[in-house]
């Protein structure tokens, strides 16, 4: 290169070297206006006195205006709530609202809940009582159909009578003890003579019609045996003006005296004293009184028969031995000597309903032969003497004559 074009070149470089300087001063000038500027220091504030600080007080929020219904293009306006609308671009300002601190709550003392109550003990419900166990107030009734075929043979003649009543009679309970006693009454309800003589049915009916409103009083222990019956005695009256040695006046003085009426209570309330098998036998001793003509003492022996038609069958015989009368006529127009009698069959069966504990039926026959010794008008004769007598009983709930 030359020395001329050399000193061309320097005032060229001098040049851009000028304006490269000129224009980095101008950008670091605007740079410096559009930087924050830097206050100057403030003097250093006062102390303040502890002031103890106040809960801040919060801010009420307005609750936004509800919106306006939508028109029909769909678009809703913009919702005017005071203050001037965002910037284009500008991102939406938050509402900053300081929420006041909750003082924390003083923990509250629990009360410890109350130990649980004991429960009482339930009372245990009352045991059911046993099927047959008789309670205060229960009732049943008594059907008993007697039939009587007597012979009487003297020298003075023969004499037969056939007599058929039957005899309703309702039993209740009126006390029962903590051993299982009872204290029961029982009331004829009803009687009927079905059968007799023409001769003798009008005292033989007006003697059965005595008997119906009859009231007992009987009273078992806890096995259920009569200890003691008592109500009113037959009346013998109608004994006046009786031919003794025809037979008339034994036929009226047995119609039903009190130990019949206690055998018969006896039996309506019969129950085994334990579970039996068959072919077991027991027996309770038996007395009965046959008024003038003397009386009878043994033992009832029963046996377990077995089950007939859902009932248990029991069979029963009579043991008995006759004394004669201590002596007199007990209250007849005649006087009663020596006498024996001698037992041809005694005895019968009941059947008894264990479901209800109770007995369904029963029957007994009581057949008798012997003699005795009548003196009347200054006569003695021997009078033999052939008797049977058929107990038919039914124990029922309602009375089977108003069905």
């Amino acid at each position: 290169m030359s020395v001329g074009s050399r000193s061309l070149l320097w005032p060229r470089l001098l040049l851009a070297g000028g304006a490269t300087l000129l224009v980095m001063g101008g950008l670091l000038f605007a740079l410096v206006q559009f930087l924050p500027g830097r206050s100057p220091p403030a003097s250093p504030p006062a102390p303040l006195a502890r002031v103890a600080p106040e809960r801040p007080t919060p801010t009420p929020v307005r609750a936004p205006a509800p919106l306006p219904p939508a028109p029909e293009d769909g678009v809703r306006p913009p919702i005017d709530n005071g203050s001037a609308p965002p910037k284009q671009g500008a991102a939406p300002a938050t509402l900053d609202v300081p929420q006041p601190k909750k003082a924390p709550e003083p923990k509250r003392a629990v009360p410890e809940p109350p130990p649980p109550k004991k429960k009482a003990p339930e009372a245990e419900p009352a045991p059911k009582p046993a099927p047959g166990d008789f309670q205060v107030g229960d009732t049943f009734y008594q059907e008993v159909v007697v039939g009587r075929a007597s012979s009487y043979n003297s020298l003075a003649g023969n004499f037969q009578q056939n007599t058929r009543y039957a005899i309703v009679s309702r039993f209740e309970v009126l006390k029962k003890n903590a051993d299982g006693s009872l204290v029961a009454r029982q009331k004829v309800e009803g009687v009927r003579l079905a059968n007799t003589d023409r001769a003798l049915q009008a005292q033989l009916n007006a003697l059965l019609q005595k008997t119906k409103g009859a009231t007992f009083t009987v009273e078992l222990d806890a096995k259920r045996k009569v200890v003691r019956f008592a109500g009113p005695r037959e009346a013998i009256d109608v004994f006046a003006g009786g031919n003794p040695l025809g037979g008339q006046s034994f036929l009226l003085w047995s119609f039903l005296d009190p130990d019949a009426w206690k055998e018969l209570a006896q039996l309506s309330f019969f129950r085994p004293q334990k579970p039996l098998k068959k072919g077991e036998t027991w027996s309770v001793p038996m007395t009965h009184s046959w008024g003038p003509l003397g009386s009878w003492t043994g033992k009832s022996v029963f046996v377990h028969a077995g089950k007939q038609a859902a009932l248990e069958r029991f069979q029963y015989a009579l043991q008995l031995a006759h004394r004669p009368p201590a002596g007199g006529g007990g209250g007849l127009p005649f006087a009663v000597g020596k006498s024996e009698f001698r037992i041809q069959t005694a005895g019968g069966t009941i059947a008894y309903d264990a479901r209800k504990g109770r007995v369904a039926t029963f029957e007994e026959r009581f057949h008798v032969r012997g003699q005795v010794g009548v003196a009347a008008l200054g006569v003695t004769t021997a009078i033999a003497m052939d008797e049977v007598q058929v107990f038919q009983v039914r124990i029922l709930d309602r009375d089977p004559w108003k069905e």
